[in-house]
């Protein structure tokens, strides 16, 4: 199954919005912004200025999952 280019691109700006935002106020907080960002575009989308889609927010939600993860295999090591 060949996954869309925007469902990547989602993946790719939740992984980067997450540990961004960890950089300066830890792994907690950048997962929540990232999880707000991820809601608030969907959001702007519904509003006509968009097509929303979930699978826009669970391919973020993804992104923002794994860059988790990351930082807490970082921090374990």
């Amino acid at each position: 199954m060949k996954i869309a280019l925007d469902k990547q691109a989602h993946f790719w700006s939740g992984l980067a919005i997450m540990l961004s935002g960890s950089l300066f106020f830890g792994w907690g907080i950048g997962l929540c912004i990232a999880v707000v960002a991820c809601f608030a575009k969907e959001w702007f989308d519904s509003l006509g200025y968009g097509t929303p889609d979930i699978w826009d927010i669970v391919a973020t939600l993804t992104g923002s999952l794994v860059g988790t993860l990351l930082y807490l295999l970082k921090e374990a090591l």
